[in-house]
């Protein structure tokens, strides 16, 4: 949030801000946060892959027939249906503006997961 913040006041003060700013924290793989936690903390984390986009898809589809949740602000199935799209890469922003803005650094993985 403090990154976020520091480059969106960066943008608010800059007169040659576009219309639109893509940024993100680091991207790492499910591996990469494994290994970032372990680092981390000290305790070995590991993935453990119980299916892929295509398992989920049809999993959602039926979590959102048997239990919709229309009284949840997040259903279950929505839930579901996030990580399948951060898994098949939907969500990815591309090109970033992270570096607009040279003097402002980006908090890594590591060190958000190391904070207690």
């Amino acid at each position: 949030m403090d990154d976020v913040a520091a480059f969106t006041a960066r943008a608010a003060l800059d007169s040659e801000t576009p219309r639109i700013l893509r940024i993100a924290g680091e991207v790492v793989s499910a591996r990469g946060l494994a290994q970032a936690a372990s680092e981390a903390t000290g305790r070995r984390f590991t993935i453990l892959r119980l299916g892929g986009p295509g398992l989920l898809t049809p999993m959602i589809a039926l979590a959102r027939t048997l239990a919709p949740g229309r009284d949840q602000v997040f259903p279950a199935w929505q839930g579901m249906q996030y990580l399948r799209d951060m898994v098949e890469g939907r969500g990815k922003l591309a090109p970033l503006d992270n570096d607009r803005y040279p003097d402002l650094s980006w908090t890594g993985v590591r060190e958000v997961l190391g904070r207690r």
